[in-house]
C-alpha cells in the first residue's frame, strides 16, 4: 500500500509544478515567460537524464530523488518568480 502511495505522490508532485509551470508560461509575458520556462526545463531535462541513465544501468534507483530535489527546487523558483511578478506590478512595473 505505501508503494502506490510513494508512486501517486511521485507522478502527482511534478505533474502538478508542470501543470502550474505551463499555466505561468501561457499567461505571463516577457522575461516572466521565460521563468515559467525554466521548470518545464528543468523537470524535462531530469525525467530525460533519469530514463537514459536508467537505461543504461538499470541498478541505479535514485531517480524518484532526483525528480523530487528538482521537483521541489522548480517549486520554490516558481513561487519565488510569481511573488516577484506580483510585486512589480503593483509597482507598476509592467506585464
Amino acid at each position: 500500500m505505501e508503494n502506490t502511495i510513494g508512486l501517486i505522490v511521485l507522478i502527482a508532485f511534478p505533474f502538478a509544478v508542470l501543470i502550474a509551470a505551463f499555466r505561468a508560461m501561457r499567461r505571463w509575458e516577457g522575461g516572466w515567460r521565460m521563468a515559467a520556462r525554466l521548470p518545464l526545463i528543468a523537470i524535462g531535462g531530469d525525467l530525460v537524464f533519469s530514463y537514459v541513465s536508467n537505461a543504461l544501468d538499470p541498478g541505479t534507483h535514485l531517480w524518484p530523488y532526483e525528480l523530487m530535489t528538482i521537483t521541489a527546487i522548480s517549486t520554490v523558483f516558481l513561487v519565488g518568480a510569481s511573488s516577484l511578478r506580483r510585486a512589480s506590478m503593483k509597482a507598476g512595473g509592467g506585464a
